[in-house]
């Protein structure tokens, strides 16, 4: 991977490279690194205080929990790491997100941290201090959620894939509970699609040849022939790569294991409802706009775009440099089709950690994955001043893959 800067002082270009020894070579050689530039260059610019209450086309939150909460003697830790979409192409997206509160929390309330934070309670208060008795394993349970994007076809639909794990002690009062599901969102018609909407009733059974062998062609034989049990239990469209995405549910006599499969949506028409031919072939219409702005306020703070004094990264350009070589190469072969400009919304808050991460223009949500994990992973900035008091500000980066 190699980061170059463009004539935009804000644009970050990262592209395969061969030699992190290059990379880091080529980052000690850079005059100006782009969020350097960012900070820099409005602190020059920023005469005033502003807001930016504008509404957005596109704006998915990247957010990260661990709780660890007590009922009486019965304990509960829990894990989420959640992928919301919050705003997209100007669709009311409050069907699904009320789909994903239910789903995962039990609360149809289309407000994911509210949701989320309803879900704790009942489950029990935050752990503080010391404990005044020694806990017995058996009444602990692990909660593990994860929402993730799996495709977004612009103006079109986005896919989003939700996993969730309880695991309960022997004497915990929470019941097991192991979720799977992928949710399509019609974007022009506003209605949440599950796989059975998406996928005829029989589903192999509509593969032809070919397609059938590449499905379980990565099964060795043993798994293959030991098959009691073979079922789609998730599916999802990439208009991106034209391919049908299928995640596997498989059971032998001896395991139970999953995995995914893409294959080109051209020979998947026997297998797609007529819904999702209808979802693929549909043309754009008129409709009317649902309009949703960025979080405006931070711990009670108002956020602002620009102040007299905009946040700066720690160190300048060579504590930059340092951050940005230990960076991980983005792995191509994830995604050889991400190609384009993503931008991340971040916040640095009164205390110059970075927060409320968002992306607001999407490559594919492998690479914004990818450019998230930049800005979370990055150290703690210099705050914004106004007025001489430190408050929050929002910042955009630009990453070009």
């Amino acid at each position: 991977m190699e980061i170059t800067i463009e004539s935009h002082p804000s644009t970050m270009q990262i592209m395969t490279h061969t030699s992190r020894h290059s990379l880091c070579a080529r980052l000690l050689s850079v005059v100006l690194l782009a969020p350097l530039a960012l900070a820099t260059s409005w602190c020059v610019q920023a005469q005033a205080q502003t807001v930016d209450d504008a509404p957005v086309r596109y704006s998915v939150g990247y957010y990260r929990d661990h709780a660890f909460l007590r009922q009486d003697s019965n304990f509960t830790v829990v894990d989420t790491q959640v992928e919301w979409p919050e705003a997209v192409d100007f669709a009311d997206l409050r069907p699904l997100q009320a789909a994903l509160d239910s789903l995962l929390f039990a609360q149809p309330m289309a407000d994911g941290q509210k949701a989320y934070e309803v879900y704790k309670q009942r489950i029990g208060r935050p752990v503080t201090g010391q404990l005044e008795f020694l806990p017995d394993d058996r009444r602990f349970c692990y909660v593990t959620t994860t929402v993730r994007l799996k495709a977004y076809q612009p103006r079109q639909w986005i896919c989003v894939e939700l996993r969730q794990s309880v695991s309960p002690g022997a004497l915990s009062p929470i019941a097991k509970r192991d979720l799977y599901r992928i949710l399509t969102f019609d974007l022009q018609q506003g209605r949440v699609m599950q796989t059975e909407d998406l996928l005829a009733v029989g589903r192999f059974a509509h593969l032809d040849e070919e397609s059938y062998n590449i499905v379980f062609e990565q099964l060795d034989d043993h798994r293959f022939y030991g098959l009691c049990k073979a079922d789609v239990d998730g599916a999802w469209l990439d208009g991106r790569t034209q391919q049908v995405g299928l995640h596997i549910a498989c059971a032998t006599d001896d395991e139970t294991f999953s995995y995914e499969r893409t294959l080109p949506m051209q020979s998947m028409t026997r297998l797609l409802t007529r819904d999702a031919k209808r979802l693929i072939a549909r043309k754009e219409t008129e409709r009317k706009p649902f309009f949703t702005s960025m979080r405006q306020t931070w711990e009670g703070d108002t956020i602002y775009d620009k102040v007299e004094q905009m946040p700066a990264f720690k160190g300048g350009r060579d504590g930059l440099t340092r951050y940005l070589s230990t960076i991980g190469l983005f792995d191509r072969s994830q995604d050889t089709t991400a190609h384009g400009e993503a931008i991340v919304s971040f916040v640095v808050d009164t205390k110059g950690t970075v927060c409320d991460v968002h992306v607001v223009k999407s490559v594919s949500p492998i690479a914004d994955r990818h450019a998230v994990a930049i800005v979370k992973g990055m150290p703690r900035w210099e705050p914004g001043l106004h007025q001489g008091r430190a408050v929050p500000v929002r910042a955009y980066q630009k990453f070009e893959y």
